[in-house]
């Protein structure tokens, strides 16, 4: 708020009660001190219960355990700031790492784990966001102790350019199913509705190493919801699936027969004939 002077008051400055005053640049300029909110979400109640554990843990490490993560986190990177990387401490390196773990369902780790970088990036064929489904296919998961971590933004206008920070946790770490990973029921779960027919979303998304700790390269894309995919403008074609309870033996004895259903789960021939 702009207090423009008056006769009576040609400078002023001083705080009395939520008001501060002061003077810049020859103007009178009055503003209200910022109060925190005392009402605490569940997630935000959550993260600070999750830090607060973390945090304990850290204090009991051993001399030669903090010197692990000291090792560790020489090899992180902290975000930028004016370019340059910031360099992470211990303590910074073991929160990231278990904050993750616990994202996910694992324990917290007091070990340091041996440093990589082959956490690779989310390829994928093709992602559909349409009032009826979010689902990614052709997913190439790298190991199987590789779970994706899905973030999505509510729905925003069309001509928002950019609606990172608005993006929530849709699912903390999913297997994919054969290549697929529908996110349908978790984000209705998260956000309480379907995805708006024209409405903007905004995409997170990022391989988590169950075993480490450690993350993938974040991808980023932005799509407007329609019923074509946000790759190739293609409409959406569920793959025929089967199970042994599709497959039956010919009166024979010989050979085996495939009936295939819609709802069932895709299973490969080797699995069949193996069990």
């Amino acid at each position: 708020m702009i207090a423009k002077p008056s006769i009576a008051f040609s400078d002023f400055s001083g705080t009395a009660k939520e008001v501060t005053a002061r003077n810049v640049n020859g103007r009178n300029i009055l503003s209200l001190r910022a109060k925190q909110s005392s009402v605490v979400t569940p997630a935000q109640a959550q993260s600070r219960n999750t830090l607060s554990k973390i945090s304990r843990a850290y204090k009991q490490l051993s001399d030669s355990e903090m010197t692990a993560w000291e090792v560790l986190a020489s090899h992180l990177k902290g975000i930028s700031t004016f370019g340059s990387p910031a360099q992470l401490t211990a303590h910074n390196a073991f929160v990231r790492i278990n904050t993750n773990l616990l994202l996910v369902g694992e324990p917290i780790r007091k070990e340091a784990p041996s440093y990589t970088n082959d956490v690779p990036e989310v390829l994928y064929q093709d992602l559909w966001i349409t009032p009826e489904m979010i689902i990614f296919t052709g997913l190439e998961q790298p190991s199987d102790s590789h779970v994706l971590v899905f973030k999505m933004s509510p729905a925003l206008s069309p001509g928002v350019s950019s609606g990172w920070g608005k993006t929530v946790i849709i699912s903390p770490g999913m297997t994919p199913d054969w290549g697929d990973a529908d996110l349908t029921t978790l984000y209705t779960e998260v956000m309480g509705l379907a995805p708006e027919a024209g409405k903007k979303y905004f995409c997170e998304f990022y391989w988590l190493d169950k075993s480490t700790g450690f993350t993938g390269e974040s991808m980023a894309i932005s799509a407007v919801c329609k019923e074509s995919s946000t790759a190739y403008q293609e409409e959406y074609v569920p793959r025929a699936r089967f199970t042994q309870e599709d497959v039956t033996e010919d009166s024979s004895g010989e050979g085996l027969d495939f009936e295939l259903s819609p709802g069932s789960a895709i299973c490969s021939a080797d699995a069949i004939l193996h069990g």
